[in-house]
């Protein structure tokens, strides 16, 4: 299941886009940072829809790799007394 999607807005005659949970219906702020931030600088709209439809799937991609590579919360202390 998809953790992020995206979305748009529309404001007047300009088109925000976002990034929110799919779970916890929470907007990703550093996603819609970037986003806002390529509005503001006056980016073709086909681009930045173009970002905000992959940005999506690079953060559920980050997310599985974290997943992946996640450590057990309390380290093994017994390998380390072992060294002295």
């Amino acid at each position: 299941m998809a953790k992020y999607i995206s979305g748009s807005a529309k404001k007047g005659t300009t088109t925000y886009y976002f990034v929110k949970d799919a779970v916890t219906g929470k907007l990703d702020t550093d996603c819609t940072r970037y986003l806002k931030h390529k509005v503001r600088q006056n980016r073709a709209n086909n681009t930045i829809k173009r970002i905000a439809y992959i940005l999506p799937f690079y953060m559920n991609y980050l997310s599985g790799q974290f997943q992946i590579l996640s450590f057990p919360s309390s380290p093994n202390t017994s390998l380390i007394s072992s060294w002295k």
